[in-house]
Formats: structure tokens, C-alpha cells, sequence
């Protein structure tokens, strides 16, 4: 009997918490209400005989946008207009990543809002809060990562959203974008990768 009230009341503080941490947030709010009522909603889809013919009619709507976003770029690029002249360095060359270190892990973590992704395995507060214990663990992943130049297949998955907005037409493609809702870690090794380059182009311009 007390071992089932502690299971309770367990749960409880912890979904107050999981609402009160959204509180601030009527979207991330109502998210996380739905997700503890287990209430999905299904992405609609352009309707087809079979899901192969869906992926293939996406892929071609997308590559194709992307082949002509290629195109109107090098018709600019080709112009020549003093609004967009040559860099005045030779861009860097950035081949070797610098080992990440557990204080800025730790600082990406905690500037990081809290709001997860389906496929994190805790919540972001509950990591927070685990910090000085998950944080070396880590740290070792992105180094491994970025050390060996592989990533991780886990890392890669991700959810993606697809229609724009819930009331647009769905046998349109334009009404479609591709978002991937990536894990906390490969945005911290993201976050990381970027402060790279940043910091690598700017030391090479100075």
C-alpha cells in the first residue's frame, strides 16, 4: 500500500512539474497536454494509392525547388553588383574540429529551452537537473563524434513536420516544409559545430 502511493505520488509531482515547466507557453502547453493524454494528431498526407508514390511525388517537388533555388543563386552570382562583392579572403579550410569541453556542453544545455523532441528519452528539465552527472557522458559523445568524423545513426533521426498549417490544403506541396525536430544532442553538436566555423572564419578574416 505504500509502495503505491509513493508510485502516485511520484507521478504526479512529476507531471505538475512537466505542465508547470510549459506554463509560460500556451503552444508547448497544450503539446504536453496532449502528449500525457496520449491525444495525436495525424499529419495529413496528399491522398495516394500507396505511401511510395507519396515519397516520390515529395521528392520531386522538393528537389526540383531546390534545383531551381541553385539557379536564380548563379544568375545572381554571375551579375556582377557592388552589393555583394568578393570576399576578401580565401575562405578557411576547416578539416580538424577542437576537442568541445564539459563547461560549454554545459552551457549549450543551459541555455537550451525546455521543450524535447518525441524521440529524447527524458525531458529537457529532468537532464538539467541531472546535469553534473549526465554532462561528462556527453561531452565524451560529441568528441568521439567529432574525433572519428562519424556520426551516429540514432543521432540522425529525427520528426518531421510537414504541413505548414493544419487548415491548408493537402493535395498542395507547396503547403509543405520540411522540419526536422532533431534530438537534444545533435542540436548541442550542432550548436558546437557552428561555433566552430564561426570562430575559425572570423580568426582567418582578422
Amino acid at each position: 500500500m505504500t509502495y503505491h502511493h509513493l508510485i502516485l505520488n511520484a507521478k504526479n509531482q512529476y507531471f505538475s512539474k512537466l505542465v508547470s515547466s510549459s506554463s509560460d507557453n500556451p503552444r508547448r502547453l497544450w503539446q504536453t497536454v496532449n502528449k500525457l493524454l496520449n491525444c495525436k494528431s495525424v499529419s495529413p498526407l496528399p491522398s495516394s494509392s500507396a505511401a511510395t508514390s507519396i515519397a516520390d511525388r515529395f521528392a520531386y517537388f522538393f528537389t526540383d525547388k531546390i534545383s531551381k533555388l541553385r539557379l536564380s543563386l548563379a544568375n545572381t552570382s554571375s551579375s556582377t553588383s557592388p552589393h555583394s562583392p568578393s570576399p576578401p579572403v580565401t575562405p578557411p579550410d576547416f578539416s580538424v574540429f577542437k576537442p568541445t569541453s564539459e563547461s560549454e556542453v554545459s552551457k549549450i544545455l543551459s541555455n537550451s529551452p525546455n521543450k524535447q523532441c518525441d524521440s529524447d528519452p527524458i525531458p529537457t528539465w529532468l537532464l538539467k537537473e541531472c546535469a553534473s552527472v549526465i554532462i561528462p557522458t556527453i561531452t565524451n559523445i560529441v568528441n568521439l563524434s567529432l574525433s572519428s568524423g562519424l556520426f551516429h545513426p540514432v543521432f540522425k533521426q529525427s520528426i518531421v513536420s510537414l504541413l505548414k498549417k493544419s487548415t491548408l490544403d493537402n493535395e498542395q506541396l507547396s503547403n509543405y516544409r520540411r522540419i526536422s525536430n532533431l534530438s537534444l544532442i545533435s542540436k548541442i553538436m550542432n550548436v558546437l559545430l557552428n561555433c566552430g566555423l564561426l570562430i575559425t572564419s572570423f580568426l582567418t578574416i582578422c
